[in-house]
């Protein structure tokens, strides 16, 4: 009895009050889940109750968002994510306000879980962090894939809505009656209703003006304005068809065309970027198997090139779990693409001095401003150079702190550690029978005694201690520094071990002495280097790129943006130049349904009068896409040649060329991103598999190699 007292001692001895910590806090999160599972099952309530708690619930999200968006660490993400759900124009402000809320809350739950186990898994400090940025982009991305999915949802239901509208005008030839009769899903029933209010409103234009304000959605808005302008001045019929029924046709296959492009990626890439995050999984499972398997590689996970390649797959994983997420999600491009800590950092005097000085001129300056004009940014090129240089700043630092702490860790991991530093060697402390022999707190007193001893400068030979065979940090060479003690040294080490150990071995004695030369050795080596200081110059550089890298992914998606709103432009254009108007009230319209070029329409409208001429050719210059050129060329051509419905009467025709090219242009383009991302996809867990399996096996291999054939040549 009193043996199993003993080893059970012994084991709770072994457990640091961390792990218990933990353990406690898991056992009793299970608890609660149980107990509030079996509450929720067997407590009945009635629908009274079951409203007034819903009510209930409702109001503490909305207090709970009005907090969020106040605080000064969530009010960024709160407005983020408040502008992505207004663009779907189908929820209520409460129902934004409670969805936002919940979406935060649930995130920083999730934020504070990761970072618990990262404390579990990870001993330093930037792998803890980047475990956190991998739960809050895992989170995010989970958000944005729900908003899809009810983009999805809502341009099915639009199309079904306009098709109901358009065969009801067939029947009556009344857009407010059509939209009175229309049959549409419970998602978009609030949008056909408030164009139906705006139809028959007599402020007219005004309310119309308000209606886009409220609802940012492109279709919706274009919708409106058809709805709006045909029940407004009239339709135009051309035999069986009109412009309303037309516009309507070239609406729904536009809409068509973006649900097939959405189910399309969906099945494409289905859940692909999850692929990515194996990296982080595998970097932590290899970490700990190998670390039983080969000690002598937990040295190793642990010292400045371990943490660097853990640290270096965790954070290629969470690029690739972004890049492969979003290479599929339907993109947001914000207006003001400053980051908050830009612009804190331009705020400090020093930091603005110097992006002054530093700030490229000449042609590289001005390639800067035509990239960000391309990229519809608002940064100027002051901006987008203190942006580099931020990023460049934080990189270093972040650096700078893992190549100072790393030593650090080292020192702490092998001051604690007690087993073999040899690939072949073993230590053990239990006797035959498996009972403790020697417990983890005895072996690091007589580690702690023996360094003691050896900073002391007692136990060196004067011919071999102090060769520079140890000044090295592996075990081979503190093999050779025990051979060339004298058998004297050799005889007091070991009465110095029995005094620890006396159930100690021949052998017993023979692997301590070299474990205990060894791990003086690694503790006398551990230091900082200076060529480390050349790893923070590489993150900086590493760092001062990725802007340049972001805003050419801007430039990509502003293109995007813009052939999409060409598109919508068309549909307008349809209408308008069934209408009569000259080119300044066309422009006018233009303005109001655009988002790009909403400025540079403006801009082109109100100097419209004093230059014609030059003021569409500037809007020309503006844009990236070669079609909206071709539209702007057409519409010079209206100034005093030709009337608007003569200059795009083949705009049908044009516009179906265009919109079979762009379809199989889609399809290309998601082909070549999903092949990529793949690749991508599975990069992380290539990583981890060279960093965390095969460089650990191969540096231990080869030390092991070496230390038996020196071993070989003493004989």
């Amino acid at each position: 009895m009193s043996d199993k007292v003993m080893q059970i001692t012994a084991t709770l001895q072994k457990i640091s009050t961390m792990d218990l910590l933990i353990a406690i806090a898991g056992i009793s999160l299970i608890l609660v889940a149980i107990i509030i599972a079996v509450w929720q099952k067997t407590h009945v309530v009635n629908k009274t109750e079951a409203a007034l708690a819903k009510k209930k619930k409702q109001r503490y999200w909305l207090n709970m968002y009005q907090l969020l968006s106040k605080n000064r660490i969530t009010q960024r993400h709160v407005d983020h994510l408040t502008k992505r759900l207004e663009l779907l124009s189908v929820y209520r402000k409460e129902e934004i306000q409670v969805g936002v809320a919940k979406f935060t809350a649930k995130l920083y739950f999730s934020v504070i879980g990761s970072f618990v186990l990262g404390c579990i898994f990870f001993n330093d400090l930037l792998s803890i962090t980047l475990l956190v940025i991998a739960a809050y982009v895992i989170y995010q991305t989970h958000v944005e894939n729900n908003i899809q999915l009810s983009v999805l949802r809502v341009y099915r239901e639009l199309k079904q809505g306009v098709a109901s509208v358009r065969l009801e005008y067939k029947k009556t030839k009344d857009v407010l009656v059509s939209l009175e009769n229309v049959t549409v899903g419970n998602r978009v029933a609030g949008i056909f209703n408030d164009i139906k209010q705006v139809v028959s409103s007599t402020r007219g234009q005004q309310a119309l003006n308000e209606y886009y304000d409220k609802v940012p959605f492109k279709e919706v808005q274009t919708f409106a304005m058809i709805c709006y302008n045909i029940n407004d001045t009239g339709d135009e019929f051309t035999g069986d068809t009109s412009t309303f029924d037309q516009s309507l046709l070239v609406m729904n296959s536009d809409i068509n065309q973006k649900i097939e492009k959405l189910n399309y990626e969906k099945l494409k890439f289905g859940k692909l970027e999850w692929l990515a995050m194996v990296g982080i999984v595998m970097t932590i499972v290899l970490k700990m198997i190998i670390s039983r398997m080969l000690p002598s590689a937990a040295i190793l996970y642990n010292s400045i090139v371990g943490i660097f390649i853990q640290n270096g797959v965790i954070g290629y994983s969470i690029y690739a779990y972004w890049s492969v997420a979003h290479a599929h999600i339907q993109a947001f491009m914000d207006k003001d693409d400053r980051p908050d800590i830009v612009k804190w950092m331009m705020q400090k005097d020093w930091f603005l001095n110097l992006c002054k000085l530093t700030i490229p001129d000449g042609k590289k300056r001005r390639i800067m401003a035509q990239n960000l004009e391309k990229a519809f940014s608002k940064q100027k090129p002051l901006d987008f150079h203190a942006q580099k240089l931020t990023f460049a700043f934080f990189g270093f630092v972040a650096t700078m702190i893992i190549v100072f702490t790393a030593p650090m860790i080292e020192y702490n991991y092998i001051s604690n550690y007690t087993g073999s530093f040899s690939l072949t060697g073993s230590v053990n402390y239990k006797d035959d029978k498996g009972n403790i022999i020697m417990t983890h707190n005895e072996v690091l007193k007589m580690d702690k005694a023996y360094i003691n001893t050896r900073n002391a400068g007692k136990w060196e030979d004067a011919g071999d201690i102090g060769d520079t065979s140890l000044k090295t940090v592996d075990e081979n060479n503190a093999s050779e520094a025990l051979a060339g003690q004298d058998i004297t040294t050799q005889k007091e080490i070991d009465s110095f071990i029995l005094s620890y150990m006396p159930k100690a071995t021949t052998m017993d004695l023979s692997d301590q002495r070299q474990r205990l030369e060894a791990k003086y050795q690694k503790l006398k080596n551990n230091r900082f280097h200076w060529y480390y200081i050349f790893l923070t110059f590489i993150a900086a550089f590493i760092g001062y790129k990725i802007p340049d890298r972001t805003l050419k992914k801007r430039i990509e998606l502003a293109r995007e943006e813009e052939e999409e709103e060409f598109l919508q432009l068309q549909i307008v254009m349809l209408v308008l130049a069934s209408m009569n108007f000259d080119t300044l009230e066309t422009l006018g319209h233009l303005a109001q349904i655009a988002d790009i070029h909403k400025a540079s329409i403006l801009k082109c409208y109100y100097g419209y009068a004093s230059n014609p001429k030059e003021e569409l050719e500037r809007l020309g210059r503006t844009t990236q896409s070669e079609n909206f050129r071709q539209f702007i060329a057409k519409l010079k051509e209206t100034i005093e040649d030709l009337s608007i419905k003569e200059a795009f009467a083949d705009l049908e025709a044009d516009r179906e060329h265009i919109m079979n090219e762009r379809s199989a242009y889609i399809k290309e383009m998601i082909d070549k991103k999903r092949s990529k991302m793949g690749q991508v996809a599975l990069r992380p867990m290539l990583l981890a598999v060279y960093g965390m399996l095969v460089f650990p096996l191969m540096y231990t291999g080869i030390t092991g190699l070496i230390d038996i054939t020196k071993q070989i040549s003493d004989l």
